[in-house]
């Protein structure tokens, strides 16, 4: 009945009206990503990713844990190895190698210093103390020198009889690197062992003869470390998570983000846990613009499933952005680079399992999030299967163009899931620029009266208008009506495909009396 009186009344009605919004809006061209290559990489067993990183000359080399061989995988040593291979920009192989021995070994970080190569993992086949270790329950910290053709410079192994993990690394000059991990050994370092994991650090070179300073941190409970990042100053931020930072503490905490500074030297200079409006776990962070740190990870909920988290602090643990996002399943961020323009290019997957979403594909997929200068998600769009599909690594090639290192299955929880490179361009969206209108009876909007938005144009587009009281429309020309006295902001979202869309938002909010 509503709808009809509405019908009966509406000419009329229309000679009262008044125009909102005038030509004052400016839309900024919109970029959306468009997917130019993938290809699938590995062995035939289960192949996890973890790096990728580009050289000026243009070569790709990724870094990943294999459990078999065939496909380009050649050698298989033991229960799984690390595998190390070069690509061109058109993903076609240079070269690969795998190391190992016949136990289980595992990459974690990959970095390229002048005509080096340096790759961080964990091994239980060669082992600093075999005659007191098991094999199938400890490993050690591994670190492998390998010249860029792909031959073995020299490897080191670091540890006690419980597991020790090798972790991130960073290049001080062309032979001395610094290394991070977590252990759950004593490793007689200073200050000594304060709970069930902790974080180590040590400076290290080629020439295993020789031995520089190394120091541990942590507190009662699980610390881990994530990421080695240099400062303009010289000094170096580690990067982690803690769960215990005080001792005294017994019961069991979720973790904190947990950042370190020390010098060259490894002298400690301050520490900081950046204020999450959630409890957090931290999986990737990196340098921005004006000695700004990015930490991304996924937010963890009580009795829901995480999602993705993505904050923004300075040195000091200011935080200037945070954001928390995702749908009803378990969404986690993995990596993030920053983007010549001073954005932020993110990767990770989701778990969300709401089939009439036309996003979704199935199972896990992958997710790629590019964030602008002003922390606003320029465009954000996934890909995948009926299989589960993961974003691991993600780098900026040149500006505009990215390289996601994933993994691919064809069916969901596969025991066979493959390496999966993507490339991924950003192209300006042609769409034209169209300025919404809203119109409403008097000299003022008000509670229970209907407003009529619209987009007038020719094109056939599809659209999502964002009244900002929480309700939404795909109508092209929706009308509205407001419930509560106060200012909302209205956005409309209009594309002509699922990939090119433009944003735009009200110059001003719509003040309802």
């Amino acid at each position: 009945m509503k709808d009809l009186n509405w019908r009966i009344w509406q000419v009329p009605y229309y000679s009262f009206l008044c125009c909102l919004l005038c030509c004052t809006i400016s839309v900024q061209a919109q970029l959306y990503p468009v997917l130019r290559s993938q290809h699938r990489l590995g062995s035939n067993g289960e192949d996890t990713p973890k790096a990728i990183v580009a050289e000026t000359e243009g070569n790709l080399y990724i870094l990943a844990t294999v459990s078999g061989k065939g496909k380009q995988v050649s050698e298989q040593h033991g229960c799984t190895d690390i595998w190390l291979a070069c690509l061109k920009s058109d993903a076609s192989l240079q070269w690969e190698k795998s190391f190992g021995g016949i136990y289980c070994d595992d990459a974690y970080a990959l970095r390229i210093n002048q005509d080096n190569l340096w790759v961080s993992g964990s091994t239980a086949s060669f082992l600093s103390h075999p005659e007191s270790a098991d094999r199938f329950r400890s490993s050690d910290a591994f670190l492998l020198s390998v010249r860029k053709d792909g031959t073995l410079n020299s490897y080191q192994v670091y540890g006690a009889e419980e597991k020790d993990h090798g972790m991130d690394i960073l290049p001080l000059s062309a032979e001395m690197l610094i290394q991070t991990g977590y252990s759950f050994s004593n490793l007689n370092l200073s200050p000594g062992k304060a709970g069930l994991s902790d974080i180590w650090v040590r400076k290290v070179t080629s020439d295993t003869t020789q031995t520089f300073p190394a120091f541990s941190a942590g507190g009662a409970g699980y610390d881990w470390p994530v990421n080695l990042l240099p400062l303009s100053s010289g000094e170096i931020i580690l990067t982690a998570n803690t769960a215990h930072l005080n001792s005294n503490l017994t019961a069991e905490a979720y973790p904190k983000p947990w950042v370190i500074v020390f010098d060259t030297a490894l002298k400690k200079k301050k520490s900081f846990i950046p204020q999450t409006t959630s409890p957090v776990t931290v999986t990737c962070s990196a340098m921005g613009p004006n000695q700004t740190l990015a930490l991304a990870g996924y937010a963890i909920r009580q009795d829901a499933d995480p999602q993705f988290w993505f904050m923004i602090c300075d040195l000091n643990g200011k935080v200037f952005f945070e954001k928390i996002w995702g749908g009803s399943g378990a969404e986690y961020i993995s990596s993030l680079a920053p983007c010549k323009d001073g954005g932020w290019i993110l990767t990770g997957w989701s778990a969300y399992y709401n089939l009439e979403n036309p996003n979704i594909k199935g199972g896990e997929d992958l997710w790629v999030i590019r964030y602008n200068p002003q922390q606003e998600i320029e465009w954000a769009k996934t890909w995948g299967g009926p299989g589960d599909e993961r974003g691991v690594a993600v780098i900026e090639y040149i500006p505009g163009v990215y390289y996601i290192l994933g993994q691919r299955g064809e069916i969901q929880e596969s025991e066979n899931r493959d390496l999966w490179l993507l490339r991924i361009e950003e192209e300006e969206c042609e769409l034209p620029d169209i300025t919404p209108t809203c119109k409403y009876p008097g000299l003022e909007p008000r509670i229970g009266q209907y407003l009529q938005f619209a987009l007038p144009t020719t094109e056939r587009l599809t659209c999502l208008w964002d009244f900002g009281d929480g309700t939404s429309s795909k109508e092209l020309n929706p009308m509205k009506k407001y419930y509560r006295v106060g200012l909302y902001e209205v956005k409309v979202t209009y594309r002509a495909s699922q990939a090119c869309e433009r944003k735009v938002v009200f110059p001003e909010k719509i003040n309802i009396k």
